[in-house]
């Protein structure tokens, strides 16, 4: 378990930044261990799921935070995801088998959901969820994000996709010469390639080392000195990508600014209970939920890998 305290200082300190990037102009200094952050950020999900009421599909990214969190096991966790499967039957049900028929994420986010909450992904009102991901047309209309989503869920459900040499192909396409990958062939994008990073890193595929090896340069290229990456949810998906690497991301020596790790990073956007998109800004949802499932990666330390429960 990792014993860091997290210290934000003022903008500025550390050196200067890649182009494009943001110090954060933070001016408190605060003390938060991350065992303190990762409850309690775990718990305003529970809280606020709780208070939203009946959830289900579209919420995955909260249930799947949860469900890696400290608080996993608790009544009120338990009973999050008791009402995110029964409502997720139902649409499964009415939908035979297609969550929604222009978004294959769809699918892939919810059996990964089902896997960490305990059930079987393979078989929900007699569908197979990952069925979905095998239509290679469908998966590639909606884009390289749905290819690499098809990839994680996959692996998370432990499980060989038919199609994954396309998606695998189609992701390598996408890949610039200095290592960045794009969303649509145009800009290099952070995001993209550090979720990127995950899906073929948890895949396992030797011949893909290289194309992680170059995405990894190229995102420490593009870390601040403040350890963040533009914004809380870019700075989350680069601690997954390590992390499903199986390495502890607070510890690799590529990803240190100065004293600042990814994880001193992380804490940059954070306020209250919960994190912010962008500095000086309140709390957000999706900046939350994603920055909790990077405080479990964080408090996994090496060796666990977040989307393999």
């Amino acid at each position: 378990m990792l014993l860091i305290v997290f210290l934000l200082f003022a903008a500025g300190c550390g050196g200067s930044e890649p182009d494009g990037q943001a110090a954060s102009s933070a001016q408190s200094v605060i003390l938060v261990q991350p065992a303190q952050a990762e409850k309690e950020t775990a718990a305003r999900l529970i809280r606020d799921l709780t208070e939203a009421g009946d959830p289900g599909p579209g919420t995955e990214w909260s249930i799947i935070a949860i469900a890696r969190s400290s608080l996993a096991k608790t009544p009120e966790a338990q009973a999050l995801f008791a009402a995110y499967q029964e409502n997720l039957r139902l649409q499964v049900k009415r939908g035979r088998g297609i969550l929604d028929a222009e978004r294959p994420t769809d699918n892939a986010k919810a059996a990964i959901a089902l896997r960490m909450t305990g059930v079987n992904p393979f078989s929900v009102e007699g569908y197979d969820l990952l069925a979905r991901l095998e239509d290679e047309e469908a998966v590639r209309e909606q884009g390289i994000n749905a290819e690499i989503w098809a990839l994680t869920a996959a692996a998370a459900c432990g499980r060989d996709l038919e199609a994954a040499d396309t998606f695998r192909v189609d992701i390598r396409a996408m890949q610039g010469a200095d290592g960045g990958i794009t969303f649509d062939g145009t800009e290099q994008d952070v995001d993209i390639t550090a979720m990127a990073m995950q899906a073929l890193a948890l895949s396992g595929k030797e011949e893909d080392e290289d194309l992680i090896t170059a995405a990894r340069g190229w995102l420490a290229g593009k870390q601040g000195a403040d350890g963040s990456f533009v914004n809380a949810e870019s700075t989350a998906q680069v601690i997954l990508a390590l992390n499903c690497m199986g390495e502890d991301p607070a510890a690799a020596e590529d990803f240190i600014r100065g004293n600042r790790t990814l994880a001193d990073g992380l804490m940059v956007y954070r306020v209250g209970d919960g994190f912010r998109h962008l500095d000086e800004q309140e709390a957000d949802g999706m900046a939350t939920e994603q920055s909790q499932c990077a405080l479990d990666a964080l408090m996994m330390g090496s060796g666990e890998r977040f989307y393999i429960p």
